[in-house]
């Protein structure tokens, strides 16, 4: 590998999965007031997006 090429493997799908359901209890047991950050000129904000299932009627939040 020459030319610099510094590109990081993906991380396996149980971390990130187990990782965002920890940040979803997080946020569900402080009532909202961890895990959400407003956007500033150095990085990126957060947003919850809830959405309501068309046939089962379930609630689900995703973290964006």
């Amino acid at each position: 590998m020459t030319g610099g090429d510094d590109r990081k493997a993906p991380q396996p799908r149980w971390l990130s999965r187990t990782m965002w359901a920890l940040d979803r209890a997080r946020f569900r047991l402080s009532g909202g007031r961890l895990c959400l950050r407003a956007a500033e000129a150095d990085h990126i904000g957060t947003l919850r997006l809830r959405t309501l299932g068309r046939r089962s009627g379930q609630e689900r939040d995703a973290m964006l």
